[in-house]
């Protein structure tokens, strides 16, 4: 069941790693940023 549903399940699972660091990345250098481009008012410090 599982490798019909992961057929290469590295690949996957290295892959969604990746891909969460790089949102955690984004989102904590440039998160606040995006914010205000959008509309969201500045964090309270």
């Amino acid at each position: 069941m599982f490798v019909s549903f992961f057929p290469q399940p590295k690949l996957f699972f290295s892959s969604a790693a990746i891909w969460s660091l790089a949102a955690i990345l984004f989102w904590f250098f440039g998160g606040e940023q995006l914010g205000g481009l959008v509309g969201l008012p500045p964090a309270a410090a």
